[in-house]
């Protein structure tokens, strides 16, 4: 199974491999479109493979609401596209800003990415627990083989991410 949730952000579809292996491809409609509520995604596959899942499925039925609102939303798929280039700006200027401050950040193609707490008196917890204590929350990683200096930060509004900046600057004064 290839999860394409992030195809509209880059990257190769697998779709045509459905054609040479007895894949599934699936996308959804909750990160580029915005409608994680309506919880809205479809498989690409082979018909065999269609029809197993379909006799299989034991999922409810999709709101009526949430296919119009699937449906409308591929009528505005030049939107979409627009708003995918404004996060991914977004997050190439927050992510620059972070590493203005000295903390290393990792490749993203999406609008949330991994960074390294440069700290070796700080880990990845207590950093988080400290933003929290400003209202701005982080998630820490907790990955096999990875220390606790890595938190996962999201883009969000442009003035979000000054105020996230802002705070970690103030954290980094108080250390």
């Amino acid at each position: 199974m290839v999860d394409e949730a992030f195809i509209e952000f880059g990257g190769e579809s697998a779709a045509d491999l459905i054609f040479k292996y007895d894949n599934v491809v699936t996308r959804t409609f909750s990160k580029a479109f915005s409608l994680a509520g309506c919880r809205v995604g479809y498989v690409i596959s082979n018909r065999q493979l269609i029809d197993r899942l379909n006799n299989c499925n034991d999922a409810y039925p999709l709101a009526r609401s949430a296919q119009a609102a699937a449906i409308e939303s591929l009528n505005h798929v030049e939107r979409i596209n627009e708003r995918v280039i404004m996060l991914k700006t977004m997050t190439n200027d927050f992510i620059s800003s972070l590493m203005k401050l000295g903390i290393e950040t990792y490749t993203t193609n999406t609008y949330f990415f991994l960074v390294k707490i440069p700290d070796e008196d700080l880990n990845a917890d207590y950093f988080a627990e400290l933003l929290a204590e400003k209202n701005v929350y982080a998630r820490p990683l907790y990955i096999e083989g990875l220390e606790n200096k890595f938190i996962r930060f999201a883009t969000s509004t442009s003035d979000n991410n000054v105020k996230v900046i802002k705070t970690i600057k103030e954290i980094f004064e108080r250390l």
